[in-house]
């Protein structure tokens, strides 16, 4: 059953309670093109932290701009799919493939996917290739976010006995390990890819997004990509010496590939709670360290 939170703000008392909750949410969320809207005005609110957890509204720049998010929906896609609720899962999966595959082209045949932007709008469907303004809310592809929607994939495919839909997955990555790929000492594949709204942002290697990549290579048996992401997920730890007991966000972004460190680096805590997840550096001492660097450093503010 629901219960009573901060601020009113309902929570859930049992394991049930608590996936009725996030069910029902999903279930009533505003969509365009079957892909999931990230905000909704009828927010839970953020908690007890005043104006820093006033969420946005839904469509702060103009109905035609409602941010439909691919990483955000790949995350709903698997919730579906884990749920055993694969109509809604797949209907969210087809709605993003006509932005991997131009028309007429099939998919899923064994060839490369075209890359999904980082998020599309309301007037317009995903449209593989389309990155400009008038068909994507945010035109940047993500490697991390394209490694999600493969995953989401894969997991569909899995759950409903579909392997036409883990093809999907696989054209995925192989178009992300041919765009993406440093092949250097240090490893990895790239945060980003062109179109870039900034030179340089896209030069950068993130060790989350490595992560995703390990775990889609993984599960897709691609053994060589799993070993390359992992060999730099592994590197990071400790990387930055401030740092010395947890995961570096990432390198530098001066150049393709840029090995260097940034200017100022961080260290971020989904990289700790997705590596212990994953596995990409299966080190016990390292997570145990880097998960206590991540729980306790800093201590509790006066806001949690």
């Amino acid at each position: 059953s629901l219960g009573a939170g901060f601020d009113g703000a309902p929570f859930c008392a049992d394991q049930a309670a608590c996936l009725k909750m996030v069910d029902d949410m999903l279930d009533h969320q505003p969509r365009a093109h079957h892909l999931l809207q990230n905000l909704d005005d009828g927010s839970l609110g953020g908690g007890p932290c005043g104006d820093r957890c006033d969420l946005s509204v839904a469509c702060a720049h103009g109905p035609d701009r409602c941010f439909h998010d691919t990483y955000a929906n790949a995350v709903a896609a698997i919730y579906y799919a884990k749920r055993r609720r694969l109509d809604e899962a797949r209907l969210i999966l087809d709605g993003l493939l006509p932005g991997l595959y131009p028309r007429g082209s099939g998919s899923g045949r064994g060839g490369n996917a075209t890359l999904l932007a980082f998020a599309y709008g309301t007037t317009h469907a995903p449209e593989a290739g389309r990155f400009d303004a008038a068909h994507a809310a945010d035109g940047r592809v993500d490697v991390g976010s394209n490694a999600w929607v493969a995953l989401a994939f894969a997991h569909f495919a899995a759950a409903a006995q579909a392997p036409c839909y883990a093809n999907v997955a696989r054209d995925i990555l192989r178009s992300l390990l041919a765009a993406a790929a440093c092949g250097d000492e240090l490893g990895g594949f790239l945060g980003r890819l062109p179109p870039f709204k900034d030179p340089h942002e896209g030069y950068y290697r993130s060790t989350e997004n490595n992560i995703v990549l390990f775990a889609l290579a993984r599960i897709l048996g691609h053994h060589g990509a799993a070993e390359e992401a992992a060999g730099f997920v592994r590197a990071m730890y400790g990387w930055v010496p401030r740092f010395n007991s947890s995961y570096a966000a990432g390198t530098a972004a001066s150049r393709r590939c840029d090995a260097g460190r940034p200017p100022a680096p961080v260290a971020a805590a989904d990289v700790v709670y997705w590596n212990a997840l994953a596995g990409a550096d299966p080190d016990a001492d390292r997570t145990t360290a880097s998960l206590g660097f991540a729980l306790l450093a800093g201590g509790a503010g006066a806001g949690g």
